[in-house]
């Protein structure tokens, strides 16, 4: 009798390592990750400081260098269920028409370490490049409590308007890169 709970406890251990050491691989787990508050933004917020990972994690670049005009940014995590929802909406889109502007689009994970950002943007054929957020400060800075989140950004990091998460809305809704600060409010 003692042997089989021997058998069973090392087997229960076993599959905990097991499922632990996915979730690390899967990038979901962060060791001692600092709790961050997560600041509340609004139209006009300069989010052009936020730095981001380049595809393959090696260096880090302030959003706002990797913008030349006015921008939508989706933030997305590649196992997000909602992000897996909006994905075909926005597949093969390079720009999207922004009240009459066809404005740029680029994606930026959550996560750091979000291995399936790569697969993300192929299954959803989204066109590159992407980015991560450097860190969970970042995160936090750039009032990131949810995603998918996409913001319109002017060429400064400027936030024009907090968008609707999917491309057939934006349109209607908004008018060109020149948006109202009371227009971004509360959407």
């Amino acid at each position: 009798m003692e042997q089989v709970v021997d058998r069973m406890l090392s087997a229960f251990i076993l599959v905990l390592t097991g499922l632990l050491v996915a979730h690390v691989v899967s990038g979901r787990y962060v060791p001692d990750a600092p709790v961050v508050e997560i600041r509340a933004v609004a139209a006009g917020a300069d989010l052009g400081q936020i730095r981001l990972l380049l595809p393959g994690n090696t260096r880090s670049i302030e959003l706002g260098r990797v913008l030349t005009e006015c921008t939508v940014i989706v933030f997305f995590e590649s196992s997000c269920p909602h992000c897996d929802a909006i994905g075909p909406a926005w597949a093969e889109k390079e720009t999207v028409d922004l009240g009459g502007s066809e404005v740029p689009v680029r994606w930026v994970s959550v996560n750091p370490f979000d291995a399936g950002a790569l697969a993300f943007m192929e299954r959803f054929r989204l066109p590159g490049p992407h980015y991560h957020l450097a860190d969970e400060e970042q995160r936090a800075a750039a009032g990131v409590s949810g995603w998918p989140t996409a913001y319109a950004l002017d060429e400064n990091g400027q936030l024009l308007a907090i968008l609707p998460p999917t491309p057939t809305k934006l349109a209607s809704e908004r008018n060109g890169c020149r948006v109202s600060a009371a227009a971004g409010d509360g959407l």
